[in-house]
């Protein structure tokens, strides 16, 4: 569940005495109020359970939790965004002095029945929202539950910074290890007459202690989300190796992949109707089970040989950008998904394609570790090289790697090619980056195919794993760098053994923005 909080939510809750309950009195009623009561209003009769708030500070729903549950304050009191500079001292319930994301012993792992939060997750650091949430799931018993409610400024036209936000709570709703609670209809940022909002006397008197902010609230209303979603009775690594559904058969050895049969797939009907369209129309190149779009240096052969071994094995037909459909209707597998491959992928590459149809994945890598791999290709290992190529190769060689570095800034393909994208674009894909596969490729896999209704079981993805593996190709342990291969060095994070001072400052000024969309800082 992802939606916003509406007048109806809030009048109901008003009804029911919530406000009441949690102390709320005329004239402090504001939006902390309908946040307040939308968690409280799905925990007011629990009893016997594990419970902790993160960030609670001077909790307004810990105090009522408490008096038939084990309840939790986390929170380092130290005055952040306006909350208790000191130690807040509630009957029944433990002060644990930290953040979500530090890991801290005190939190031990699947040790809560319930986490939530009130006006707390829209403020932690985009680059700190992995660290958070795979923490949050630490500490979440399987079968737990977690409730957010935070708060969000929309107007008539969409924040691309709001979008990214819902993007990044829609992706954890999306995870293998989390089943949300009802639908998630919040998918855009925009105001809507029906939504539960803060009263403009509030954020009146908000603007007499932070000033910074007015002409936003000028602009736009505060507003609620809330999210709500229940950690799986498995974690992420058993759900990566668990048999295909339907299946009762335990885990195999690993087999090579072309001795396998095909998995079962789905019966998904998104897919049954594609299918049917694609039937009635000749089977036209514009439709597909699933879009896959990446980009220049984004570990683009990797992904494509994946998906090659699928494409020759009978598991799935496999379209590239360059080669629409071209094979022949003989050599499709019929009872497989169709998928549409772009790995260059600007707006102009994809005329007449219809993203609106067709769930689409976007496979990305930080770029500041694409445009390393950039430059060695370019300057070494880059095949069948056209005039940039060969200009940027000729001056480049005689420069040092910082230098090097900093001409392959302009020329950045990852770059030039994401500017082309406009907000439609950006809207619709679902991103899954580089780095979860190189850490859980076997989940991180599922997570990719699954729009399309393909299911591989363990077997199966041990030997997709080990037929594309960095040593089987290369002979090399990953990490042990080899600057003349195009599979250089196969790990994340190696710009930090490259970036100097200047080469970052350059790199950030001309494409800070693409690590904020993406959300790597």
């Amino acid at each position: 569940m992802l939606k916003f909080i509406t007048k109806a939510d809030i009048w109901r809750q008003l009804d029911a005495g919530l406000h009441t309950e949690l102390g709320w009195a005329d004239p402090q009623i504001h939006l902390k109020t309908w946040q307040d009561m939308a968690v409280y209003e799905r925990l007011r009769d629990v009893t016997g359970l594990r419970i902790a708030e993160i960030g609670g500070g001077a909790s307004r729903i810990l105090p009522r939790l408490a008096e038939h549950n084990t309840c939790c304050n986390v929170d380092k009191f130290n005055g952040q965004l306006g909350g208790p500079r000191t130690e807040q001292i509630i009957d029944g319930v433990t002060n644990v002095p930290a953040y979500l994301g530090e890991y801290h012993s005190d939190l031990a792992d699947n040790s809560f029945d319930v986490v939530f939060s009130v006006s707390v997750v829209e403020h932690v650091p985009h680059t700190a929202t992995v660290a958070f949430i795979n923490d949050l799931l630490r500490i979440l018993k399987p079968g737990g539950v977690c409730y957010h409610a935070m708060s969000m400024y929309v107007g008539d036209s969409v924040d691309p910074a709001n979008q990214r936000k819902l993007d990044t709570y829609a992706g954890w709703l999306s995870r293998p290890d989390v089943s949300p609670m009802e639908e998630t209809t919040a998918t855009q940022p925009l105001f809507q007459s029906n939504m539960g909002t803060n009263p403009d006397l509030t954020m009146w008197k908000w603007g007499q202690t932070n000033a910074t902010l007015t002409e936003m609230r000028c602009a736009s209303q505060s507003v609620s989300l809330f999210m709500g979603f229940q950690k799986t009775g498995k974690s992420l690594s058993q759900i990566a190796r668990a048999p295909a559904h339907g299946s009762t058969s335990q885990p195999t050895a690993p087999q090579p992949l072309a001795e396998l049969q095909t998995a079962p797939l789905r019966n998904d009907k998104s897919v049954a109707a594609l299918r049917a369209d694609r039937s009635s129309t000749q089977a036209s190149p514009n439709q597909y089970d699933l879009v896959v779009l990446s980009h220049h240096k984004c570990a683009t052969n990797w992904i494509r040989s994946i998906f090659e071994v699928l494409a020759s094995d009978g598991f799935a037909n496999v379209h590239s950008r360059q080669r629409l459909h071209d094979t022949g209707g003989d050599a499709y597998t019929e009872s497989a998904p169709h998928i549409l491959l772009n790995v260059n992928a600007f707006k102009g590459s994809m005329p007449n394609i219809d993203l609106d149809s067709q769930p689409v994945m976007h496979f990305v890598r930080d770029p500041r570790d694409a445009l390393v791999s950039n430059y060695w290709s370019w300057l070494k290992s880059h095949k069948n090289n056209g005039d940039q190529i060969k200009a940027f190769r000729h001056k480049a060689d005689t420069l040092s790697v910082e230098d090097g570095m900093i001409l392959m800034v302009d020329s950045f393909p990852m770059g030039r090619q994401l500017r082309t994208w406009d907000d439609q674009m950006w809207t619709l894909r679902q991103q899954i980056r580089y780095e979860e596969l190189l850490t859980d490729f076997n989940a991180t896999l599922i997570a990719m195919i699954a729009p399309c209704g393909l299911s591989l079981d363990d077997a199966t993805l041990e030997a997709l794993r080990a037929r594309t593996d960095f040593t089987r190709i290369t002979g090399r342990e990953a990490g042990q760098e080899d600057t003349s291969h195009h599979y250089r060095k196969g790990v994340s994070g190696d710009w930090k053994n490259y970036f100097t001072d200047r080469l970052e400052g350059v790199f950030m000024e001309r494409h800070g923005w693409l690590g904020e969309k993406l959300g790597y800082w």
